[in-house]
C-alpha cells in the first residue's frame, strides 16, 4: 500500500504466549481441588494464573488494536476536516479574485465611457466653434462684397 495509508497488522498472539500445561476447563470453573495434593493444587493454580495472564494479554492486545483503529480514524477525520477548510479557502480566494476582476472590468468600462463622453463633448464644442468662425468668415465675405458694389 502507499505510505500514506497505515499497514494493518494481523492479530497474532504475543511472543510471550505460553500454551497451557494441561487441558483447561471453561473459564470461571476449574477442577475440584479439595481432594488434590499440594503439587496438583499448585499446578491448577499455575494454570489458572496462566489463563488469567493470557486473558489480560489478549485484552491489552485488543485494546491496543482498537486504539490504533481509533487513532487512524481520528487522523482520517482530521485530514478530511483540513481538506474541507482548504477547499473553502480556495473557493473564497477564487470568489475574491472574481470580484476583483469584475471590479477592474467595471472601472475600465467606466473610464472608457467617461473618455468617450469627453471626446463627444470636445467634438461638439469644436463643431460649434467651427460654425462660429464659418459664420464670421461668411459675414466678412458678404460685407466685402457689399463694399465692392
Amino acid at each position: 500500500p502507499p505510505p500514506s495509508q497505515p499497514t494493518i497488522t494481523p492479530i497474532t498472539p504475543s511472543d510471550s504466549f505460553v500454551p497451557p500445561l494441561s487441558p483447561t476447563p471453561p473459564p470461571g470453573r476449574g477442577p475440584d481441588v479439595t481432594n488434590m495434593d499440594l503439587s496438583q493444587r499448585l499446578e491448577v493454580a499455575a494454570i489458572k494464573e496462566e489463563e488469567r495472564l493470557r486473558e489480560i494479554r489478549r485484552i491489552r492486545f485488543e485494546q491496543e488494536r482498537l486504539a490504533e483503529i481509533k487513532n487512524e480514524e481520528m487522523r482520517r477525520l482530521e485530514a478530511k476536516r483540513i481538506e474541507g477548510i482548504n477547499r473553502r479557502r480556495e473557493e473564497e480566494v477564487k470568489k475574491e479574485e472574481e470580484r476583483r476582476r469584475v471590479e477592474r472590468q467595471r472601472k475600465a468600462e467606466e473610464r472608457r465611457r467617461l473618455i468617450d463622453e469627453k471626446d463627444r463633448m470636445l467634438r461638439k464644442a469644436e463643431e460649434r466653434q467651427m460654425g462660429y468662425w464659418e459664420r464670421k468668415l461668411k459675414e466678412e465675405d458678404e460685407a466685402r462684397a457689399r463694399a465692392q458694389e
